[in-house]
C-alpha cells in the first residue's frame, strides 16, 4: 500500500484590480471563491476583467503564504494610510477550508446573541443598507404564508365582505364595534328592506332575522339605516 498522502492543490489566490491597474484587495480560496459577493470589506469589481486570478492550483497552505506576502507587498490601507493599496482588514493566511462549528459552539453562539442591543446608529446602516432593495414573489408569497395560515386568510376574506371602503364608512364600523352605534338598533325592532337585484322585500323584520336569513352583517345594515351607503350586498333600506 502506497503512503502517499494525496495534497488538495485545488486553491487560488487572487486580487482585485482598480481601474489604473492597482491591487485594492488580495485573497486566497477555492476557484469559485474570486467570484462570490459578500464576506470581504470592499466590493467585488464590477467588471470581472479586474478580478486577477494571480496563482492557481496550489495547496491551501501555499496560497496562505503567498496571500500573506501579496498583502505585505501592497500594504494595508487601515496600517499605512498614506501608502498602503488594499482594503484588507488582516495580514492573510487565516481560516480553514471546510470547517464547521461543533453543535456545542453553535449553541453558545446563539446564546451570546440573545438579547443582544442594537444601537440606532447600526439600525440605520441597516435600513440604509436595504433602500431600494425589492422582494421577488415568491418572497412576498412566504412572508403572506408565515404571517397568517389559509383557514385564518379565508376567514379574514369573509368578515370584510361588503365592508365599506371609504374612511368615513371604516370610521363608522370601528365606533360600531367599540359600542358607540345605536344602542337600540337591532335589539328586536322592525325594519324594511328590499333587494334591488331580485326585488324582494323584507317588510317589518328584525336585524337578526335578516342576517340569518340572507348571511349578512348587522353593520352593514346598520349603514344603510343611517345612509351611509345606500346599497349593501344587494340590500337598499326602506323607510
Amino acid at each position: 500500500m502506497s503512503d502517499t498522502v494525496s495534497v488538495d492543490t485545488n486553491f487560488v489566490v487572487y486580487a482585485y484590480m482598480r481601474e489604473d491597474g492597482t491591487p485594492y484587495y488580495i485573497g486566497k480560496g477555492r476557484p469559485k471563491r474570486p467570484y462570490h459577493r459578500g464576506g470581504r470589506p470592499c466590493k467585488q469589481p464590477s467588471d470581472e476583467n479586474r478580478i486577477v486570478i494571480l496563482h492557481e492550483n496550489i495547496d491551501e497552505q501555499t496560497a496562505f503564504r503567498i496571500e500573506m506576502e501579496l498583502i505585505a507587498k501592497y500594504k494595508r490601507k487601515d496600517l499605512y494610510p498614506e501608502e498602503g493599496l488594499l482594503c484588507n482588514k488582516s495580514d492573510g493566511g487565516e481560516g480553514i477550508t471546510g470547517y464547521r462549528h461543533t453543535s456545542e459552539t453553535k449553541q453558545k453562539m446563539r446564546e451570546s446573541a440573545l438579547g443582544r442591543v442594537i444601537s440606532n446608529e447600526t439600525k440605520r446602516k441597516l435600513s440604509e443598507s436595504h433602500k431600494g432593495k425589492k422582494l421577488s414573489e415568491e418572497q412576498i408569497e412566504e412572508y403572506r404564508n408565515r404571517r397568517h395560515s389559509e383557514e385564518t386568510k379565508q376567514k379574514m376574506r369573509k368578515s370584510h365582505l361588503g365592508v365599506p371602503k371609504s374612511p368615513e364608512h371604516r370610521k363608522s364600523i370601528s365606533k360600531s364595534k367599540t359600542g358607540e352605534k345605536n344602542p337600540n338598533f337591532g335589539k328586536g325592532k322592525l325594519y324594511s328592506f328590499k333587494n334591488v337585484k331580485t326585488g324582494v322585500t323584507e317588510n317589518s323584520i328584525t336585524v337578526k332575522e335578516m342576517c340569518r336569513k340572507y348571511d349578512l352583517k348587522s353593520c352593514g345594515l346598520y349603514q344603510l339605516k343611517n345612509k351611509k351607503i345606500n346599497i349593501y350586498k344587494g340590500w337598499e333600506f326602506i323607510d
